[in-house]
């Protein structure tokens, strides 16, 4: 599942995922946006906060 997928099924906000991850709010738009990518620590936190439904490789390679 993509980070956007996510957010929108869980009804979550970029900013309320960013405060979550504890990075700002134009970082999460940059990953949503294909800007940029996490890094590894970062994907991490995403899979956790995410509780799974988002891995690394959705990250990387875009998701289902």
């Amino acid at each position: 599942m993509t980070l956007k997928d996510y957010l929108a099924v869980t009804q979550t906000s970029a900013r309320q995922l960013a405060e979550t991850l504890r990075v700002t709010g134009p970082t999460v738009w940059r990953w949503l946006a294909g800007t940029r990518h996490p890094n590894r620590d970062q994907m991490r936190s995403i899979y956790r906060a995410t509780k799974g439904a988002v891995t690394p490789n959705d990250l990387v390679l875009g998701g289902d």
